[in-house]
């Protein structure tokens, strides 16, 4: 089966992920390496939208995708950003939250997923900018660290209290938030 533009949009991000890991941790190029995988997280989704071919193995490539950009993003903040104990605690609530959501979701339905709720795409855009501030300076104040963290908490606590109600599972949730 040959891969679909979202879904080499979707993968592009596992190369830029482990290259973001490995690459020095500050510089223009850990920049340009989040500013792609950001741009290609954009796009996947509303590009299988556009052409009708959402699916669900897209949404797990997805979900991969994600995974992996996270983790470089992850180790190329921890190396390259001085922060505080309470800005790296701050971040420690976050992983533990959301191991926790992973892991209830895995035992409930047999996979490995986030969903794609708005507050959840919210969290994403402001980790986003907040981690490429920090590596672009080198460092989190405890400020920053709660801006970035704070949305992602209540996003995380949020899509565990709804994989642990849910009967069954939807990735493409909008969150337990409904527009008015």
């Amino acid at each position: 089966m040959r891969p679909t533009p979202q879904d080499v949009l979707s993968l592009a991000r596992v190369p830029i992920g482990l290259c973001l890991a490995m690459a020095p941790p500050r510089g223009a190029r850990s920049l340009a390496l989040i500013a792609a995988g950001t741009v290609s997280d954009l796009l996947d989704g509303p590009c299988a939208r556009a052409r009708g071919e959402a699916s669900d193995q897209g949404a797990r490539l997805d979900s991969i995708a994600d995974g992996v950009l996270v983790a470089g993003a992850a180790v190329a903040f921890a190396r390259g950003v001085t922060m505080p104990r309470a800005g790296w605690a701050a971040v420690g609530t976050v992983v533990a939250l959301r191991g926790v959501t992973l892991a209830v979701t895995r035992a409930r339905f047999g996979m490995w997923s986030i969903a794609h709720t708005r507050l959840n795409k919210l969290s994403g855009g402001v980790l986003a900018v907040g981690a490429t501030a920090a590596l672009a300076r080198g460092r989190a104040g405890v400020p920053l660290a709660l801006a970035v963290a704070a949305p992602a908490v209540i996003a995380s606590a949020e899509e565990l209290v709804m994989v642990l109600a849910a009967e069954r599972y939807d990735r493409d949730a909008a969150g337990l938030i409904r527009e008015v």
